[in-house]
């Protein structure tokens, strides 16, 4: 008797049946060793659509609305009819006893397959294959602790209210106001996410146009300290109470203000002493793993990368390259399991940054920033695989990649601590505040530089050595946008 082995896409299907000794080819199927390996092409099956459900909802018409289905018959989308048929086929056979889902592991992938085995009249038992990395090991261990297909009946229950969700929303609105606000043979779409989404967007597009450049004044005065702690340090001029911490709008004059050229030249003739000097030591822990979300906005911040395309990569590094984990994730976190197996993930890319390890790296376990069940949903967060990565890898790859990995090896660093100082210098008739940062320690692979200030103590005499006054405008930039 033979298994049968649903997967998602044909790249899935043929590292699959790699594993299990599949290597006959059939017409669109893989089979041997007891397993015959299919696919679907995406979606094969959908909802039916308003007119396949009741002939009278083929015209667009208010009275008609909503549309409200008793029942939710599918259909086979005619583009991958074929390939449909070769699944029926397979899955209705009476040489095999057993299905297996092997899907994607979520709620997307879950549907497609429950659509196919609904629309092939399947009533053969099912059992479950969820896996967050395709490499031969992974795929091994999966196929060695395959689950009931029943334990994944709510997730199956999720993904048809979404489902229907969509449809009852898209059909019923797109046609509602179409009717109302279309001109001629217009359509308007309206969808679940597309429509709230876009509504976001364009909100905040508006804010942007609608914005209005609003140019200040800042006065910034140059000090030298003397003696042993010689050095140079700058402050910025502001207004308030002694003791009062400086605000920004203290710091600020109109473009106009005439008290700008009389605190320069007051500045000028007076004599400047340290009014107070107060450090707070501050501390930044390793920044947590990745999610899909997270690792698209860094590589956008970093290169400019849609989100599109940062998918793409990650894409392909999972599939084909065998290199990250399922990347399709909205978790941060690791299970327990998956975390006994980061000495062999550390093994594996240890070798691409020699000298930047902090001790006990792939060994000392990690703790619960990191390492949590209740905080893993379907897949925990993008990891690096145990698959070392060919000397051929280069370009986008090689770039998201070296992210995600640094971001790993970043967990087993110490905090990174860091002190704020800020000195207030008394110039005869105001304040120059400053506000800087001294470095503590650094451990983290991902730094920045901080600037060096002299040793300050209360009291002690500074000599002014130079004073400007810096223009500054605020664009419609400083408002982040969300066009990328």
């Amino acid at each position: 008797m033979t298994v049968a082995v649903v997967a998602e896409k044909p790249s899935v299907a043929r590292d699959l049946a790699r594993v299990l000794g599949a290597r006959k080819s059939g017409d669109g199927f893989l089979h041997g060793n007891g397993y015959a390996v299919t696919w679907a092409i995406g979606h094969l099956v959908a909802l039916a659509q308003p007119h396949e459900i009741d002939p009278e909802w083929k015209r667009w018409r208010r009275d008609r609305l909503p549309m409200l289905p008793k029942s939710w018959p599918l259909v086979v989308d005619d583009g991958t009819r074929d390939q449909f048929e070769v699944v029926r086929r397979m899955l209705r056979s009476d040489k095999v006893e057993e299905v297996i889902c092997a899907t994607d592991a979520g709620r997307e992938g879950e549907l497609i397959f429950r659509y196919i085995y609904e629309a092939a009249g399947c009533k053969k038992p099912v059992r479950r294959l969820w896996i967050s990395s395709l490499t031969a090991d992974a795929v091994r261990a999966g196929f060695a602790r395959l689950r009931p297909g029943s334990d994944f009946d709510p997730l199956a229950d999720a993904a048809r209210g979404r489902s229907r969700a969509d449809w009852l929303v898209g059909m019923n609105l797109s046609r509602a106001c179409t009717l109302a606000y279309g001109a001629g043979d217009e359509v308007l779409s309206v969808g679940r996410v597309q429509t709230p989404t876009l509504a976001i967007v364009v909100k905040r597009e508006l804010e942007i146009r609608a914005f209005v450049p609003e140019s200040y004044l800042e006065v910034l005065a140059t000090f030298e300290a003397e003696g042993r702690d010689k050095g140079t340090y700058k402050g910025t001029w502001f207004q308030g109470a002694q003791g009062e911490k400086p605000t920004t709008e203290g710091k600020r004059f109109k473009p106009d203000d005439e008290d700008v050229a009389a605190i320069v030249e007051r500045t000028k003739a007076g004599k400047a002493s340290i009014e107070s000097v107060r450090s707070e030591k501050k501390r930044i822990p390793p920044p947590l793993l990745y999610d899909l979300t997270e690792l698209q906005r860094h590589a956008n911040r970093l290169w400019g990368w849609s989100a599109k395309k940062t998918l793409g990569v990650a894409q392909k590094l999972y599939e084909e390259k065998k290199l990250l984990s399922y990347p399709r994730t909205d978790s941060r976190h690791l299970s327990e399991d998956v975390a006994k197996t980061l000495g062999d993930v550390v093994g594996a890319i240890a070798g691409r940054y020699p000298g930047k390890l902090a001790p006990g790296t792939g060994e000392r376990p990690l703790g619960r920033r990191f390492v949590d069940d209740a905080k893993v949903s379907d897949h925990h967060a993008i990891l690096p695989t145990t698959t070392s990565p060919p000397a051929s890898l280069a370009g986008d790859e090689e770039r998201l990649y070296d992210l995600v990995c640094r971001r790993l090896l970043e967990a087993w660093h110490d905090e990174h601590v860091y002190s704020v100082t800020n000195v207030v210098t008394a110039v005869v008739w105001f304040s120059i505040a400053l506000v800087a940062g001294l470095l503590y320690s650094l451990q983290l692979l991902q730094w920045w530089p901080l600037p060096k200030i002299p040793v300050l103590s209360p009291g002690r005499i500074r000599t002014f050595i130079g004073i400007i006054v810096t223009s500054i405008a605020i664009l419609p930039e400083a408002i982040p946008s969300t066009r990328a």
